[in-house]
């Protein structure tokens, strides 16, 4: 016999159920009926199954012990949810070429205003150009435990003109014949460089030959070529080629903007991360450089990783079988936007310190902060910190130019340090001088402050230089792009054309 307060329980459990019956789906062609036997020793227990609808089929039998029980799919369900027993049969098991060509149908698919040129990986050790093959390990730490940081650089097109010489050496010599091409990139006019040839710097760089003369300094033009002359009878300086008259020749005129001063933060936010590095420092530079090399792209960004590396997917990397490194090169042609943007103050909570000064690839918070800034039609959120002062965006510096034409940054020590943000201070320098700004600040600002502020900017390699014209619903300014934001927009970009080498790394 049934106990009395279990025939309660279940008089109740189908009393529901029948008040729900009507709208409960029928059984269909595509998810027929499938009936289970429920053991015996489920007598004194009540199982209901969820998301399952039921049909009493004897449930109780003349032994006071459940019967068949019949299990009706909802026709919204998920596959996964019939039992055990159910064979499912149109999840297909893939071979690797079969999983490779759907991985480039899937790219084929997917192509959006970002093309990918080329990928590193330490994993595979080179690098391809093919985006079916631009893929990671599921079981490497940065996947599945944050455990990675990356950085970026600017691939910058010079658009300069460079100079092309042909040496032709004389026929006694091994009879042997020559002829490279030498040049200096320089962004001075075509007509110009017409006028004035013999003021063009010229650099030759080192023939690899054994008779052939190896130079590697740098002179003007005429002295060079007299002085060559003296040396090499028969000297032809007989072919000059603008540049951007032979594509084959627009690779040379290539450059990472920034790139050392990213490459030191990454290695400094490995060290802050305890991930070792794949390889030393000048061989992490060399590879990046070819993998921008093999790209051919012109304009764009390089995006690299370090990773505590696949293993496993414990929490601790010890089993790691070494850390990675990653690259790719992203092209991207969009031009740049300078029009005034509006922010919001951000209501996720800012990282603390000790996580917000390493570039790790943790960016929820991130990711959360500007997906709040669309929601509320605008550009970015802004962080404060635990103080109140403000922060930084989601992905950029904020600075502001106050009443008393002061350019006011927040300090880097709660905040990513960031590389053009630090350029831009430099820059500045030069608008101080001129007497456009009064002087350069690196202090708290309150958000009072940042409100009244004449000016408002957000900095990074993404966004270079942004100006702000709104604040949650306080109008900056006038409530147009400032001066000084201009300003500072226009010495970035001739910076990253035509800045000093410390700051444009060549691409072969």
């Amino acid at each position: 016999m049934i106990k009395p307060q279990f025939e309660e329980t279940l008089s109740l459990v189908w009393g529901r159920m029948a008040s729900l019956s009507t709208s409960l789906p029928k059984p269909s062609f595509q998810h027929p009926n499938t009936s289970i036997n429920l053991p015996d020793h489920f007598h004194n227990s009540c199982l209901v199954p969820r998301n399952l609808s039921f049909q009493r089929l004897g449930l109780i039998s003349q032994h006071g012990l459940f019967g068949k029980v019949k299990i009706t799919r909802c026709s919204h369900q998920a596959d996964a949810l019939v039992d055990s027993n159910t064979q499912i049969s149109d999840v297909p098991i893939l071979t690797c070429s079969e999983a490779f060509e759907r991985l480039k149908k899937n790219r084929e698919n997917q192509k959006g205003k970002q093309q990918f040129l080329a990928m590193y990986s330490s994993i595979f050790g080179g690098i391809t150009t093919d985006t079916s093959a631009m893929v990671i390990p599921l079981d490497d730490h940065m996947v599945h435990r944050g455990h990675g940081v990356f950085d970026t650089a600017a691939i910058v097109d010079g658009n300069g003109i460079m100079l092309f010489a042909s040496i032709e050496l004389p026929r006694p010599v091994n009879e042997f014949h020559v002829s490279k091409s030498i040049g200096y990139t320089t962004n001075a006019p075509k007509a110009q460089i017409a006028k004035h040839m013999h003021n063009i710097m010229f650099k030759f760089i080192r023939i690899q030959c054994d008779n052939v003369l190896q130079l590697q300094y740098k002179q003007f033009l005429a002295p060079l070529i007299q002085l060559l002359t003296l040396f090499i009878p028969h000297l032809a300086f007989n072919q000059v080629l603008i540049a951007d008259q032979d594509p084959h020749l627009l690779p040379h005129l290539r450059h990472l903007y920034e790139f050392d001063q990213h490459l030191d933060r990454i290695l400094r936010s490995a060290s802050l991360a305890k991930i070792n590095l794949p390889f030393d420092r000048e061989n992490i530079r060399r590879i990046l450089i070819q993998t921008v090399s093999a790209s051919k792209c012109k304009t764009g960004s390089l995006r690299y990783w370090l990773s505590a590396g696949p293993g496993d997917f414990q929490l601790s990397p010890s089993d790691c079988h070494q850390p990675a490194l990653y690259a790719i090169v992203i092209q991207d042609q969009s031009p740049h936007d300078s029009r005034g943007i509006k922010v919001v103050t951000s209501s996720v909570p800012i990282k603390p310190p000790q996580f917000a000064t390493v570039k790790s690839v943790n960016y929820l918070p991130n990711a959360l902060s500007k997906m709040e800034a669309e929601e509320n039609d605008a550009y970015a959120s802004i962080w404060l910190d635990n103080d109140g002062f403000v922060a930084e965006g989601p992905s950029m510096n904020v600075a502001f130019v106050t009443k008393e034409k002061d350019l006011l940054m927040p300090a880097f020590d709660k905040i990513l340090s960031g590389c053009t943000a630090k350029r831009v201070l430099t820059l500045a320098e030069g608008l101080v001088k001129e007497g456009k700004l009064h002087g350069i600040k690196i202090d708290d600002v309150t958000v009072e402050e940042g409100k009244k502020a004449d000016e408002m900017m957000l900095i990074g390699s993404g966004v270079l230089v942004r100006p702000v014209v709104q604040w949650d619903n306080q109008v900056i300014g006038d409530g147009k792009e400032g001066p000084i934001t201009r300003a500072l927009l226009a010495l970035i970009l001739e910076d990253m054309k035509s800045g000093p080498p410390a700051v444009r790394v060549p691409v072969p």
